[in-house]
């Protein structure tokens, strides 16, 4: 089992949050199409069922990395999602308390990204926690 990061805000011609459209249509996607993001594609086809998946939202300004919805993945190449996984959603989630990224979390450098895969103890354990609630 993995736990993954994913981003929801889309940004171009009109930026978008999509954390509710996720949410409602029990799925995580990545924005960006398989040209412009083949890394994003081949990480996207390491998530298996079982593994858990957050979103995210980080602001490099304040340093604050915010867990906006936690799931399970259901489901993997799923025909009607080129860009994404099926997740069962928490229900009733009301939040994790935001974690400040510390100049030795950063060192990471992940947490700007779509997609990754989650490597801190205290964010695994939280977002564990959060779960079996």
């Amino acid at each position: 089992m993995a736990v993954w990061g994913i981003g929801a805000y889309y940004t171009g011609e009109t930026p978008e949050d999509k954390t509710q459209d996720f949410i409602d249509n029990e799925c995580a996607c990545i924005g960006w199409d398989k040209r412009n993001a083949p890394s994003l594609y081949k990480m996207l086809s390491s998530i298996k069922p079982g593994d858990i998946i957050y979103i995210k939202s980080f602001a490099l300004r304040n340093t604050t990395l915010h867990i906006k919805a936690v799931g399970i993945v259901s489901e993997t190449n799923v025909s009607d999602l080129k860009n994404g996984v099926k997740v069962k959603w928490k229900q009733n989630f009301i939040g994790i308390q935001p974690f400040t990224i510390t100049p030795e979390r950063y060192r990471n450098n992940v947490y700007g990204n779509t997609l990754y895969e989650e490597y801190d103890p205290e964010i695994i354990t939280a977002v564990i926690h959060e779960i079996m609630k």
